[in-house]
């Protein structure tokens, strides 16, 4: 078991609150909101997030949210469910309405480690950083939470492409395929990169919650001006 899940769990007086918290560790989770047993409304997100007087849950880089006030939770409860890698928490809301939340995938707390020495460099810095020619892009992986993966490699091009109107796309093409993907603007999307013997650039794009892009370059060293030297 995820041991900020079992701290909780061990905690006697843990607020609903504090285990609402717990789904922000983790890549995916989903809500089912139900009455007498009959299914209302559901969604897929990844984050929730507290105001004064509500309780939010919403899709980091999607438009999905749903919301609910703080004293319409009369009760509830949690637990892991058997045989399964996932967490599910059951709130009795007022009229009679149930909403239970199941966080997936616990047994890594994958949001930690995948950011782990990486920089935030923005979509402008990304589009820069592509078009230097000491930057060479060898591979792209593309992975969502639901075990869809995908690798390219033997890449021709890859560069972010500018419109308009403001907008940005990611512009891949190998050997086999080429794709476009919306980045929409620089303050919509999330891009990291990590800096060593090969570089890998981590892009989250608005519209795709639950997609990570990995971009692997390899970079020339910087030519330096030959010096000739007068007799």
């Amino acid at each position: 078991m995820n041991q900020s899940i079992k701290t909780v769990l061990n905690n006697q007086g843990a607020t609903v609150k504090e285990y609402f918290e717990l789904i922000n560790l983790f890549d995916c989770s989903s809500l089912r909101l139900s009455k007498e047993g009959e299914l209302i409304f559901s969604i897929d997100f990844n984050t929730f997030r507290e105001y004064k007087d509500v309780f939010e849950f919403s899709q980091k880089f999607g438009n999905a949210e749903y919301t609910i006030k703080k004293s319409d939770v009369k009760s509830f409860k949690a637990k892991m469910l058997e045989g399964m890698d996932t967490f599910h928490i059951v709130a009795e809301l007022a009229d009679g309405l149930q909403m239970g939340i199941f966080i997936y995938h616990t047994d890594t707390n994958t949001k930690v480690t995948e950011y782990e020495h990486y920089y935030e460099i923005g979509v402008e810095k990304l589009k820069e950083y592509l078009e230097d020619e000491r930057h060479k892009a060898v591979m792209v992986r593309i992975r969502d939470v639901y075990a869809f993966e995908m690798k390219l490699s033997g890449i021709k091009e890859a560069y972010v492409a500018g419109d308009e109107e403001g907008g940005y796309s990611l512009c891949i093409t190998d050997t086999l395929a080429s794709f476009d993907i919306s980045l929409v603007d620089d303050s919509c999307n999330e891009v990291y990169l990590k800096e060593g013997h090969t570089d890998s650039i981590l892009i989250k794009p608005y519209g795709q919650p639950f997609m990570n892009i990995v971009i692997f370059v390899i970079k020339e060293e910087e030519k330096k001006p030959h010096l000739s030297v007068i007799k």
